[in-house]
């Protein structure tokens, strides 16, 4: 998990459980466009719930999340996704009987973003009050409902019982007003981007929820929809009737006002937060963002404008990107944005944001890789035996030969790469193939392009190196690959000192060749997380690397 986290003084296990949407978005990778004239669309996770989980484990809080999705690959993807990022997945379970929900997402210009759910009868739809365990609601500080998942009477009951049971075991409850007309029946299918329609039905069940949360966050349309007004400050005023809740009102560029008491004639009347400068590429997941941003604050019982300038902070970030959970923040990336001074009015033009952003949400993490270097296949039994012996195995195919080896390894947690060049087609590749490419095959200007295309495709780039010198040439080019593999008769003391000069935030450095001689020297070496080794021998070096690593453990632990 990402960010700094702390015990909470409680006793709470957790510090947020969300409840309600967990689906898949597919975004149109082409911008300026119609749906209808996509023509690639790229899958994250979604859902206004799952989104507030994702991002707030982002920021180091201890975030679960329950809800159903479809015993499906999407369903998987979801849970596998989130898990990684840290989140409590004990309280999703998987529906036989349903699919994963989907959303296709665009973004037709700055202002306009089509969006489409298909969710009819959809697995988080059939949550239930038998899936809300008042014992995990009970270790969570508080917990999130969503108004979405107040728009069908079962779903509505459920969560309701978990707002209640956080009540009784004395807990916050967190109401996300999450207004999405499409889905109460209120618009035709093909308006998923409509944000406000009046209904007296839809405010008294909001307003029914409303009651028993101790913080209501939404947009002024939100809040008008929840009081039942045409006027803002009149139907924060009505909401303030019925509960003594925090009040914090998201304005969009104009920042965020948050009412802890009355709510008085105008919004300068509460707690006021200035919005962020910034181009708006993407709105979509910002309301997202600015809950995670201020629940860090808030369950932190950090001051009211502290979380607000937190919430103000990361969807300024999410606006700037696209996607949804992908684009939400961790906490490093919020502390140097807050703290960093001035930056781009087009925040994805700042190569230390984007490089902030991109190394600190690699997942998952690898403290160590053990990687076999294959030219030819290797068989399925060997595989299959390595895969469960070595929880850090590695695989990387140099040849297209050996690719059936690294498709079935797909099937197991490997370390997964890929001999790749300039002219290498990185969107036929799977997302979790780590690009691997030789320094010395290719020039100044095919290195670069690679790297570039490696992020733009979300890919890893790991770059062989014959040593330092190397390693400094291609950092003065621009280039920040994931990984090194470093040729083991090199100087990798200087290396290390390249690795740390260059790029800090490098995941780490692989020794190439015949690595016996160096064990010793390199196996506890902290920015050394293994080797690239061919299949002859390859079992006995693991466990050899393992016995220098102790060695050295021990014996710096003596001196």
């Amino acid at each position: 998990m990402s960010g700094q986290t702390s015990a909470n003084p409680d006793g709470a296990t957790l510090d947020l459980i969300t409840i309600g949407r967990a689906i898949v978005d597919l975004y149109g990778e082409q911008v300026g466009g119609r749906l209808e004239d996509m023509g690639s669309f790229a899958k994250y996770v979604g859902g206004s719930p799952t989104n507030t989980a994702f991002g707030s484990a982002r920021l180091g809080l201890k975030a679960g999340l329950i809800s159903r999705v479809g015993a499906d690959h999407f369903g998987r993807f979801i849970r596998e996704t989130v898990a990684r990022e840290g989140v409590d997945v004990r309280g999703i379970s998987s529906d036989p009987a349903r699919l994963t929900g989907l959303a296709f997402l665009g973004i037709r210009d700055f202002e306009h973003f089509p969006l489409l759910f298909y969710r009819r009868d959809c697995a988080d739809m059939a949550l239930s009050e038998a899936d809300i365990d008042p014992a995990l609601i009970a270790e969570a500080r508080a917990t999130l409902i969503s108004g979405t998942h107040l728009s069908t009477p079962q779903v509505f009951a459920a969560s309701l019982k978990a707002a209640r049971a956080a009540r009784a075991a004395g807990r916050k409850v967190v109401f996300d007003i999450d207004y999405r007309p499409v889905l109460w029946g209120l618009t035709a299918l093909d308006a998923g981007e409509t944000r406000f329609v009046a209904d007296p039905a839809v405010t008294a069940r909001l307003r029914e929820a409303g009651r028993l949360c101790d913080l209501i966050v939404g947009t002024e349309e939100e809040f008008q929809v929840l009081g039942g007004e045409a006027d803002p400050i009149a139907a924060l005023k009505a909401v303030r009737g019925e509960t003594d809740a925090l009040l914090v009102c998201k304005r969009g560029s104009l920042g965020c006002v948050a009412f802890p008491g009355p709510v008085g004639d105008g919004f300068e009347t509460g707690v006021a937060r200035a919005g962020v400068a910034v181009e708006v590429f993407n709105v979509l997941g910002a309301g997202d963002a600015f809950m995670a941003g201020f629940l860090r604050g808030w369950l932190r019982d950090e001051p009211l404008e502290t979380a607000l300038d937190y919430a103000n902070a990361c969807g300024a970030l999410v606006v700037s990107r696209h996607g949804c959970a992908p684009a939400m923040p961790t906490w490093p990336e919020l502390r140097a944005f807050l703290d960093g001074g001035l930056w781009p009015q087009r925040l994805r033009d700042s190569p230390e944001l984007e490089h902030l952003h991109w190394a600190t949400t690699r997942r998952p993490d690898r403290p160590e890789v053990f990687v076999l270097s294959l030219f030819a296949p290797l068989s399925a039994e060997d595989l299959q035996r390595l895969a469960r012996s070595e929880p850090s195995l590695g695989v990387l195919a140099r040849d297209t030969a050996a690719l059936p080896t690294l498709f079935a390894a797909a099937d197991h947690p490997c370390w997964l790469g890929r001999a790749g060049d300039g002219d290498a087609n990185l969107h036929d590749w799977p997302l979790d193939h780590v690009v691997v490419a030789r320094a010395d095959a290719l020039g100044d200007d095919a290195l670069p392009r690679l790297a570039r295309d490696c992020r733009r495709t979300r890919r890893e780039l790991l770059v062989e190196a014959p040593g330092a010198d190397a390693m400094r040439r291609i950092y003065a080019l621009g280039v920040l690959p994931d990984w090194w593999a470093i040729d083991a008769g090199a100087d990798l003391a200087a290396a290390v000192r390249a690795l740390a000069d260059g790029d800090p935030l490098c995941r780490g450095m692989l020794v190439v060749g015949d690595v016996r001689p160096v064990l010793d020297s390199v196996a506890a070496i902290p920015a050394i997380k293994g080797f690239v080794a061919p299949p002859s021998g390859f079992e006995a070096l693991v466990r050899d690397w393992r016995a220098a690593k102790a060695g050295a453990l021990t014996r710096r632990a003596a001196e």
